[in-house]
């Protein structure tokens, strides 16, 4: 078997970030995503790159005004309210819309050779903070498969967790409505799931900036034969693809070269390997951003036409896997 790229993004604009951040802190960023992701699309289509959208429920939406007609009956009670952004709609503008909707960016994305709509959730949905229920989660997950399935995208089958948030104990409710695939989690105690208000934290993002630069935890490229879990394909992540920084920037070669390292390591063994990143993580720096894109792009049409390395997006992996074991 072929070793397979896999490239997934998770387009979620402000909605990933109210939590945390506001539009004077994060909102540059979000606009500058907006722009980007016209540009990610032609190195794509160039290189013949196959990529899955985590797309936010909220997104679809025009506006604001649209946003609170479609709220489902069963809200997230997190223990920490700030975590629902149902609690942001009543203080967003309209004016503010072009942070929080661009249903014009899911059609270009629609459109784009190889490209695969997947769900995000409908309101970037924590699942394994503490207060959240499998009822609210799957009452919001119908929200997102409906409201994408009104503006065009019927079939949503790939889901990428926001936060990284993956629960096992929802994966009856993904194959209910439909989905067969998410993208999982790296191996091991750095990339585990955790909570926001785990004390390990500090800790894991440490560790794991300097493993984004150093081997330190492996190459993370799995068995293709080993990713469906019964029933349900877990298209495990490789490498988050950090941001330029101008502070790291003389760590630059270090950090493409490990993931161009792990690209390698899964052609020559025929596994897995799984790049992930956000449109917004190229909002500022863009053109540096993209040139490491590319730069990955052309190691991989390397590895295509040297191993016949194959980029495929998580909804094709799912297939490959399923019908692998009928």
């Amino acid at each position: 078997m072929n070793g397979i790229m896999t490239i997934s993004l998770d387009f979620e604009m402000m909605w990933g970030y109210l939590d945390c951040s506001d539009i004077n802190g994060y909102g540059d960023n979000v606009l500058g995503g907006k722009k980007a992701i016209p540009r990610i699309l032609e190195l794509f289509t160039q290189y013949g790159v196959h990529a899955t959208w985590g797309v936010v429920g909220f997104i679809y939406k025009s506006g604001i005004e649209e946003a609170k007609k479609t709220i489902p009956e069963k809200l997230p009670t997190y223990k920490n309210p700030k975590y629902s952004a149902y609690s942001y709609l009543d203080g967003i503008k309209p004016e503010e819309n072009r942070y929080f909707f661009a249903p014009e960016l899911i059609q270009l994305i629609r459109n784009a050779p190889y490209q695969e709509i997947a769900t995000h959730t409908y309101s970037h949905f924590y699942c394994v903070e503490k207060g959240q229920t499998i009822e609210q989660f799957e009452e919001d997950l119908r929200t997102a498969l409906a409201i994408a399935a009104e503006n065009g995208d019927t079939g949503i089958k790939s889901i990428l967790f926001p936060r990284n948030q993956g629960n096992p104990d929802y994966a009856g409710v993904l194959k209910e409505n439909g989905i067969t695939a998410y993208r999982g989690n790296e191996e091991g105690i750095l990339y585990q799931p955790s909570g926001f208000e785990d004390s390990r934290n500090i800790i894991r993002r440490a560790v794991r900036l300097l493993d984004a630069y150093i081997n330190l935890s492996g190459y993370h490229c799995k068995d293709i034969r080993e990713l469906n879990e019964d029933g349900i394909v877990n298209v495990t992540a490789s490498r988050y693809m950090r941001p330029y920084s101008k502070p790291r920037a003389f760590l630059e070669g270090l950090r493409l070269n490990r993931i161009k390292k792990q690209m390698t390591y899964a052609a020559e063994n025929g596994r897995l390997f799984h790049l992930w990143w956000h449109p917004h993580d190229f909002g500022l720096n863009t053109d540096k951003n993209l040139a490491n894109l590319k730069e990955i792009l052309e190691h991989y049409e390397f590895l295509n036409q040297k191993y016949g390395f194959e980029s495929k997006n998580i909804g094709e992996v799912a297939d490959l896997c399923l019908n692998k074991n009928d």
